[in-house]
């Protein structure tokens, strides 16, 4: 099992040692689906009715748009518009004419074109996929255990998502040492954490002046917010 497709973006993050080695597997994850989405498979016509009918959030529109692919872009966002505006634009035909709850109509279309987002769906499927495998390689894997026992924890929601996971996916015995282990060593990692941010603000002190930061203290404030909200 430890070289199955599934496994390998796991190993390959906790070998990386990130703040959050979800928040690292679900980053090269999004670079393949935006690589797929401006690749080949943007004239594929079951993507195209996909991306068509749910677009995506502004932040996935802006990274489809800064990977300098303009034509694909374009392609995407033309038959996206032409479907999704149908609604909006009834709803403001039924306003103009002064229809009842006019209102009501262009909200919710409007709403449902800023809330929906294929990539958004596409990642949240993958984070539960890999939470999955996360759980089955630790109650199988003994070399994942121990990988396991020395990391840093994650990022506060998905520190949520794993404990979730773990009632569906592991059971008695295991699931309690899991239990102790992330208690653990998620409580040391927040600790740490916030002591690497405050000796990042110490810095500043004229008195620290002379003082070299480490590495963990110069990468503090981005690790910080990583920890506490995932990125």
């Amino acid at each position: 099992m430890r070289f199955h497709l599934d496994t390998i973006p796991i190993w390959e993050a906790y070998k990386s040692a990130p703040p959050c080695p979800l928040c690292h597997a679900l980053a090269g994850a999004e670079e393949r689906y935006l690589d797929g989405f401006l690749g080949g498979s943007v004239m594929e016509p079951a993507m195209r009715v996909e991306t068509n009918r749910k677009g995506f959030c502004q932040e996935h529109w802006r990274a489809l748009h800064a990977q300098q692919k303009v034509l694909p872009v374009a392609l995407l966002l033309h038959t996206n518009m032409a479907e999704q505006l149908k609604a909006v634009e009834k709803a403001i035909d039924v306003m103009a004419s002064g229809g009842k709850k006019s209102m009501e109509q262009i909200t919710k279309a409007a709403e449902n074109i800023a809330g929906s987002c294929v990539l958004c769906e596409r990642l949240a499927m993958t984070l539960n996929q890999y939470v999955r495998t996360l759980l089955y390689m630790y109650d199988t894997e003994s070399d994942f255990r121990a990988a396991f026992a020395q990391s840093s924890g994650f990022c506060l929601p998905h520190f949520a998502a794993v404990c979730r996971g773990s009632e569906t996916w592991l059971r008695g015995k295991r699931r309690e040492d899991f239990t102790a282990v992330l208690c653990t060593i998620e409580k040391n990692a927040l600790k740490q954490a916030a002591e690497d941010v405050y000796a990042f603000t110490q810095m500043f002190d004229y008195q620290n002046a002379a003082m070299e930061p480490g590495p963990r203290t110069k990468a503090a404030v981005i690790n910080g917010i990583c920890k506490m909200h995932g990125g």
